[in-house]
């Protein structure tokens, strides 16, 4: 919604039936996947011919956002902006991603000036050390201030002011 308000066009969210497994199992799945999965995804009825063609993803949906954008420039079709917030990828996948001559532009939205200890880029280890601030920043959200890494989400009017503000950066950034 916030993308729409922001004027985006032809915006679509991903069925959470088909990309998630639930937040528990995707959490877990995040050490299994952050270099790459073994499932292929298909955007062959997406988009017309000349239409932009943008993959933003949040956390564990940045993952399957990235693996959505390798599959698709694979296969021949193009990327112009992939949108990576808060995503766990590891630093080869990541260096893949921006080297793919079908994917225009990789941007990366880091939650570190709000305390998200997950980030594009970190190996293994530092998203093992990062678990227990996230799992705080979890079970500490009740109160609508979305802290760390859940900083955009929630059903808050802050929550929707953030999101609101987000579209508007990736506006600025060239996704129409």
């Amino acid at each position: 919604k916030a993308l729409e308000e922001s004027g985006v066009k032809g915006v679509r969210a991903a069925d959470p039936n088909k990309w998630s497994k639930g937040m528990a199992l995707d959490a877990v799945d995040v050490f299994g996947e952050r270099n790459r999965d073994d499932d292929e995804s298909d955007f062959s009825s997406m988009g017309k011919e000349g239409d932009q063609f943008n993959l933003v993803g949040y956390s564990y949906g940045g993952l399957q956002a990235a693996q959505g954008a390798i599959d698709h420039a694979d296969n021949g079709g193009k990327v112009d902006n992939l949108v990576l917030i808060g995503t766990p990828v590891s630093a080869e996948f990541l260096e893949k991603l921006k080297k793919h001559p079908n994917i225009s532009k990789v941007e990366i939205i880091d939650l570190g000036e709000h305390g998200d200890p997950i980030r594009a880029g970190m190996s293994t280890g530092e998203l093992v050390k990062g678990l227990p601030k996230l799992g705080t920043d979890f079970y500490a959200d009740y109160d609508g201030t979305n802290r760390g890494h859940f900083y955009y989400s929630g059903d808050s009017e802050e929550s929707r002011l953030r999101r609101r503000s987000l579209a508007k950066r990736l506006r600025e950034l060239g996704i129409k």
